[in-house]
């Protein structure tokens, strides 16, 4: 499931696999946000690491819906760019 949601990281900021990133002076990758509709129809904003916390069941409905928003800095990216880093 780690692999889905790519393993690009921040020099510094802890990866999906818990350990700490060693990509210093790296371009950034991955998303530090996401935005997805709730239930009601609400955009609502993630932390990379507040999406990370939720079930695994729960971030694959966010994604499947087809309504997220990837965010890396204020720059709007890709699925892919996000969930790759790429």
């Amino acid at each position: 499931m780690a692999a889905l949601f790519g393993a690009g990281t921040r020099s510094g900021s802890r990866s999906l696999s818990g350990g700490e990133s060693t990509m210093s002076g790296a371009e950034p990758e991955g998303f530090d946000q996401i935005a997805a509709l709730d239930e009601k129809g609400r955009k609502r904003f993630y932390t990379r690491s507040e999406f990370e916390d939720l079930p695994p069941a729960e971030r694959v409905r966010m994604l499947m819906n087809g309504k997220t928003e990837f965010y890396r800095g204020a720059a709007l990216i890709t699925a892919r760019e996000a969930l790759h880093g790429k």
